[in-house]
């Protein structure tokens, strides 16, 4: 469960599991660009989002 006690944590460990399945994907040849970019931006708003879900 995120909180706001683990939110910081849990969002870098969620973004560094983006940036290795884009290195995966591009490795294999495979341009994941618009999904790690997806993802990378839902790992870094997600500290914000539980404070205005908390507010």
């Amino acid at each position: 469960m995120v909180r706001p006690d683990n939110v910081d944590p849990l969002s870098a460990v969620e973004a560094l599991d983006m940036e290795l399945f884009d290195e995966a994907m591009r490795e294999a040849g495979i341009d994941s660009t618009a999904v790690t970019g997806r993802g990378l931006a839902g790992a870094r708003g997600l500290a914000q989002l539980l404070h205005r879900l908390n507010a």
